[in-house]
């Protein structure tokens, strides 16, 4: 077996893809988005592997997919526009579907099957708009803009929304919030439900206003701060937006118009599905929560435990997971999928070929894309989002940010960073956005940052080239 698997993974050239906090609930809720959507560009991957430990999984995937098709093909874009919209359509059903009905009323099993396919799509969708397939659009509007004599920074411009989304939304009704100086618990309620997305492994709303109420309190202290960043990122965006209108009135290149419309709107898309399925839990927590009830065990622990149709026995069947295996499971499990076929093991044998070989990289460099230009050293900080909850502002002040992703929770820490560097996202990633707004350098995209890079080491960040450079590991 040892070799088998060994060799399979060679075969396959499967490779460091991603990092985070994904329980097994929703690991295996992306494989069904793959079987559902199969043929659906993005959703190829027939092998990987995915190690979890205490919750944090480890996804190695093949290094360039199969399908890596230039999506300006304008019928592959209409066709995935069309998709995303009805995706879109699907969920809004079925939120107000469940929003509607009594919790007591409701048929779980119902409720399981319907909330697989609409989050399914969802995922679809959200592989469909990954890097490696917007990029290629990204790359052909930098080379028609650098043809007509125009600087990278217009073209960085063009890639700048109009509209708000979703995340600066947020930002706008959180300083209206502090601007009120007084507010009540009904006032963060209405916060957390309507940007769920804050709380991606919460499923109970009190929880949420918690949370809400404690960042309430420490930005309350620094509200001036506060307002003078929200005053100079829209300065920075007003000038980027100017600059951009600019260079579309002088050259009038309908393509490139076009080409940077299309760009925004996937990138706006992959926002949206983004943040919709990290709010699925809190959003529909109550009844997710009903559902791990039948096991008597808090969501957290069940949804780490149990596979969708594991989830499926349980509600039709009442049949239990031994307490062996839910305990097994919560320590470390590996998710195999070879040829489109699953399988969840614990077997030393596949956790030792696993440490063998995927050890941490020895090499002293990176190579991502370069988001925001600029060259800075200094100590790196890697972080996850779990860990962004305890973390002072203080403990990352001058630090370079090394994350899978960024999300909206990191912002205290980015306005303050030396650099940000992260393992996924493309020119168009929230990490990208921000970094340029705030001129701060910015590699993005590198694969496998985290993982080469430790904590307090010394790197070299060159986000004109979207190289780093390890100069000093930190010993240890």
């Amino acid at each position: 077996m040892k070799d088998t698997f060994k060799n399979w993974i060679i075969k396959n050239k499967l490779g460091f893809l991603y990092k985070g906090n994904y329980n097994l609930f929703t690991i295996d809720l992306y494989y069904q988005a793959t079987i559902l959507n199969k043929s659906f560009i993005g959703n190829q991957d027939t092998n990987y592997v995915i190690f979890s430990e205490k919750g944090e999984a480890t996804a190695y995937y093949p290094i360039q997919p199969k399908d890596q098709i230039k999506l300006f093909n304008k019928k592959t874009l209409e066709k995935v526009i069309k998709k995303a919209e009805n995706s879109q359509k699907k969920y809004q059903e079925f939120f107000h579907k469940y929003n509607k009905v009594s919790k007591k009323d409701i048929n779980l099993v119902d409720f399981l099957n319907g909330y697989c396919l609409v989050y399914t799509d969802l995922v679809a969708c959200f592989r469909t708009t990954r890097p490696v397939y917007v990029d290629t659009l990204v790359e052909k509007l930098k080379e028609k803009i650098l043809a007509t004599g125009a600087g990278e920074s217009v073209f960085f411009c063009l890639l700048v929304p109009e509209k708000h989304d979703d995340i600066k939304t947020e930002q706008a009704d959180w300083i209206f919030l502090l601007r009120k100086r007084k507010i009540s618990p009904a006032d963060l309620q209405k916060h957390a439900i309507k940007h769920p997305w804050l709380f991606p492994s919460v499923y109970n709303l009190n929880t949420a206003v918690k949370k809400l109420s404690s960042r309430y309190a420490a930005d309350l202290v620094k509200l001036t701060d506060k307002l003078e960043e929200a005053n100079n990122q829209q300065k920075i965006l007003n000038k980027s937006l100017k600059a951009k209108k600019e260079y579309l009135n002088s050259y009038k290149n309908q393509e490139i118009r076009q080409l940077s419309e299309t760009i925004i709107k996937l990138s706006d898309l992959r926002t949206y599905f983004k943040l919709t399925l990290d709010g699925m839990n809190l959003t529909f927590g109550a009844i997710l929560k009903k559902i791990s009830s039948k096991a008597s065990l808090s969501p957290n622990i069940f949804y780490n435990s149990y596979t969708l149709e594991e989830t499926r026995e349980l509600l039709i069947s009442k049949k239990y997971l031994p307490a062996a295996i839910i305990e097994q499971r919560n320590r470390y499990y590996i998710y195999i999928v070879k040829n489109l076929k699953n399988k969840i093991t614990s077997d030393i044998q596949y956790l030792t070929i696993i440490k063998e070989y995927f050890p941490a990289n020895k090499k002293h460099y990176i190579v991502g894309s370069c988001a925001s230009a600029g060259i800075v050293v200094g100590v790196a900080r890697v972080i996850n989002s779990q860990e962004v909850k305890s973390l002072a502002e203080k403990t990352l002040a001058g630090k370079i940010i090394v994350t899978t992703m960024t999300d909206p929770s990191m912002m205290p820490f980015i306005r303050k960073c030396l650099a940000i560097i992260t393992d996924q996202g493309g020119l168009t990633s929230h990490a990208a956005i921000i970094s340029r707004e705030l001129n701060i350098p910015c590699v993005v995209g590198t694969k496998n940052g985290t993982l080469m890079i430790k904590d307090g080491d010394f790197i070299e960040v060159n986000a004109e080239k979207g190289v780093v450079k390890i100069l000093e590991k930190i010993k240890g």
